[in-house]
C-alpha cells in the first residue's frame, strides 16, 4: 500500500483539480487529477483532505504531470499542526534553488510576506500574486493558485479588498506564524517567467 500525504488543492478548470500529495514511503511527490466529485467515496466519506493521508495500492507516473492511482483511495488520517510544521521543515528546499533551478515541486518556508497584490479577473477566473522574502532573498509577483486562498478572495466585496489585505499581511507576517508554500514547475510552459507558481499556500 502507498500512504499519499495530500499537500496542496488548486483549481485547473471549473470543478476540477491538481491535488499535489507526497508519498511518504518512497519519498516523491505525486501529482494527481481529481474532480469535484471524486474527493468523498460514495458512502460520502472525505478521500481527499489537506494534511490528510489517504492510501492507495499504488501512485504511478505517468508521461503527463498527473500520475495515476490504483485500488480505492482511502483517508486513514490527518497529520496535525506540529507533525506537518516537522514535515516541512525536514523535506522543504531554498526558494532560490526553485524558482532558479529544474525541480518540478518545492516546499518553501517564508520569512516574510512583503506584498499581498489586490486579486485580478482574468478570463473568467480569479488570480492573485504575492510578494515574499525567502533566505532574506525578494521573489515578487509569485503567482497563488491555492483553491482555499482564491475562494477566500472570491467572497470578499470590493470595497473590503485593501482593509482585508492588511488584515492578512499583519497575521501571516506574526512572529509566532510559520508560512510554507508548495511550488510547482509546469515544464511544458517554456517560459520561465510563467511556469512555476504557488499551489499550496499554508500559515501553521
Amino acid at each position: 500500500m502507498t500512504k499519499l500525504l495530500t499537500l496542496s488543492i488548486s483549481e485547473t478548470w471549473k470543478n476540477n483539480y491538481k491535488v499535489v500529495t507526497y508519498d511518504m514511503d518512497a519519498c516523491q511527490f505525486h501529482s494527481l487529477q481529481i474532480k469535484e466529485s471524486q474527493f468523498r467515496d460514495k458512502d460520502g466519506k472525505i478521500i481527499w483532505d489537506l494534511f490528510g493521508v489517504t492510501k492507495v495500492n499504488q501512485a504511478i507516473p505517468t508521461q503527463s504531470e498527473f500520475s495515476t492511482i490504483s485500488g480505492q483511495p482511502v483517508l486513514v488520517k490527518y497529520l496535525d499542526k506540529e507533525e506537518m510544521i516537522s514535515f516541512f521543515n525536514n523535506y522543504k528546499t531554498s526558494a532560490k534553488r526553485f524558482f532558479y533551478g529544474n525541480a518540478s515541486y518545492g516546499i518553501v518556508k517564508v520569512d516574510s510576506i512583503s506584498k499581498i497584490h489586490i486579486p485580478v479577473l482574468k478570463n473568467n477566473k480569479l488570480t492573485q500574486k504575492i510578494d515574499f522574502k525567502s533566505g532574506s532573498k525578494p521573489f515578487t509577483f509569485k503567482l497563488n493558485k491555492d483553491f482555499r486562498w482564491l475562494k477566500y478572495w472570491e467572497n470578499v466585496p470590493e470595497r473590503k479588498i485593501v482593509e482585508k489585505i492588511n488584515q492578512w499581511t499583519t497575521f501571516l507576517n506574526n512572529k509566532n506564524k510559520s508560512v510554507y508554500l508548495i511550488l510547482y514547475h509546469h515544464k511544458e510552459y517554456n517560459n520561465p517567467k510563467y511556469n512555476k507558481w504557488i499551489v499550496g499556500f499554508h500559515c501553521l
